[in-house]
C-alpha cells in the first residue's frame, strides 16, 4: 500500500516580486540620474542606467504579467544581479559609502530572491508506504522508518507527524484523492506493527 500528498507551495507572492523589479528600477534610476549629471567623464553609464530603470519600470507596471512568468522574472532578476553587482563594486574602488550600502543590500536581496523564487515554483510530495515515510526536501532526515514514529494526523490539510525522539513534523498538503480514515487507519496499523522491533533502552 502507498500513498501520496502534494504539499502546498510557499508560493512568493506577485506583489513581493513586483516590489523588487521597482527598487531595482528605482535604485538604478538615481544612480543613473547622478551619475549623469555630476560625472562627465561616464555620461555614458549613467545615460545607460537610465534607460535600463526607465525600460524596468515600465515592464513592471505595463506588462507585470509577463515580466513576473517564471522564465522572463528568472532572465530580469539576473539583469538586475549584474548591474547591481557591478554598481556595488564601482561603489567599493571609488569609497563611496551609501550607494555602497545601497547596492550591497540590493545585490544580496536580488541574490536572496533568485533562489527563493525557483525553490518557490517546485512540487514537493510525501510518500507514505509498507516500509515509512518519505519526506520533502529541507527536513532533517530523508525518511522516517515506522520504529520511529508514534502517531500520524491528517486533519483540516495539515500532516502531522509526531516521532517517538519527542519530534514533530507538519506539512500543509493539497487535499487527498483517497479516504483520511483508512489512511489513518493504515498509519496505525503500521505503527503498532513496528513497536516490538523499535530499540530498546538498556538502563
Amino acid at each position: 500500500m502507498q500513498y501520496t500528498l502534494q504539499l502546498v507551495e510557499e508560493k512568493v507572492k506577485q506583489q513581493q516580486v513586483t516590489a523588487l523589479h521597482l527598487i531595482s528600477a528605482l535604485a538604478f534610476l538615481g544612480a543613473g540620474a547622478i551619475i549623469f549629471k555630476f560625472n562627465a567623464q561616464v555620461t555614458n553609464v549613467g545615460l545607460a542606467l537610465l534607460l535600463v530603470a526607465i525600460i524596468l519600470m515600465l515592464l513592471t507596471i505595463g506588462k507585470n504579467r509577463w515580466l513576473t512568468r517564471p522564465g522572463n522574472n528568472r532572465l530580469f532578476r539576473v539583469v538586475e544581479l549584474v548591474i547591481s553587482s557591478a554598481l556595488f563594486t564601482w561603489s567599493v574602488t571609488q569609497q563611496w559609502k551609501v550607494p555602497m550600502g545601497l547596492f550591497g543590500v540590493l545585490s544580496a536581496a536580488l541574490l536572496f530572491s533568485m533562489f527563493w523564487e525557483r525553490k518557490s515554483n517546485s512540487v514537493q510530495y510525501i510518500t507514505i508506504n509498507n516500509n515509512g515515510m518519505i519526506l520533502p526536501a529541507g527536513v532533517r532526515s530523508k525518511a522516517l522508518e515506522w520504529t520511529g514514529i508514534d502517531t500520524v494526523l491528517l486533519r483540516f490539510g495539515v500532516l502531522t507527524v509526531n516521532t517517538s525522539d519527542n519530534f514533530r513534523y507538519q506539512w500543509n498538503v493539497h487535499k487527498p484523492d483517497f479516504n483520511t480514515t483508512d489512511f489513518e487507519q493504515f498509519c496505525n496499523a503500521q505503527i503498532e506493527a513496528a513497536i516490538p522491533r523499535r530499540a530498546k533502552d538498556d538502563w
